[in-house]
């Protein structure tokens, strides 16, 4: 007699969480995008994993380790597109990586609020980058297929005071507006890898 089939199913709530075991194997607690400029050159990988640091539950540990980025001391914005318009194709596909789609978001969020939006990198003389934190913006499960854009130029998080007076920023077109609320303005999307 077949000994019978056990399937255990975790499901994430509000009020609940799965977190890694004793055992699990390291694709239930850890996720990796390696990150490629748009000539296929690598430039490292962001990890995203649970468990680690004595943190548990909802909690996802980010560590970045990226290089290649110019000029020394500048920074870099950092998202997790979602990767989810087939019309784009899907992925990273060089030479803009636009099949990435847009920022992984909840619907009607701008700029700032996305889930995706990560703190921005700060290359060194050597044009390396790394950074780690611990985050509950997200879970593991949500960033499966989903896709790192590393960019061009600093991310301003939608943190422009707006208006008509001397000491605000007067957008130049509504495109501007668009732009800010949807990227941050961080222009060219210069390195890219899909969350594994």
């Amino acid at each position: 007699m077949k000994a019978p089939l056990i399937v255990v199913a975790c499901l994430w709530t509000a009020a609940s969480a799965c977190t890694g075991t004793k055992g699990a194997s390291t694709s239930e607690r850890e996720l990796r995008a390696d990150i490629v400029n748009p000539a296929g050159v690598s430039m490292g990988t962001v990890k995203f994993s649970i468990g680690n640091d004595g943190h548990a539950g909802t909690d996802v540990t980010v560590e970045a380790d990226i290089k290649g980025l110019l000029p020394a001391g500048t920074f870099h914005g950092m998202h997790i597109h979602a990767n989810n318009d087939p019309a784009g194709g899907g992925g990273c596909i060089a030479p803009t990586f636009a099949s990435a789609g847009g920022h992984l978001s909840a619907a009607g969020d701008v700029h700032g609020k996305h889930m995706g939006d990560l703190p921005m990198l700060l290359a060194r003389v050597d044009g390396t980058a790394r950074y780690h934190f611990v985050t509950d913006r997200f879970r593991l499960a949500d960033l499966t297929g989903a896709v790192v854009i590393v960019h061009a130029l600093a991310d301003n998080y939608n943190n422009v005071p707006r208006g008509s007076n001397p000491d605000e920023y007067t957008a130049n077109s509504p495109a501007a507006v668009t732009l800010t609320d949807d990227t941050g303005n961080s222009g060219d999307r210069i390195g890219c890898g899909t969350i594994k």
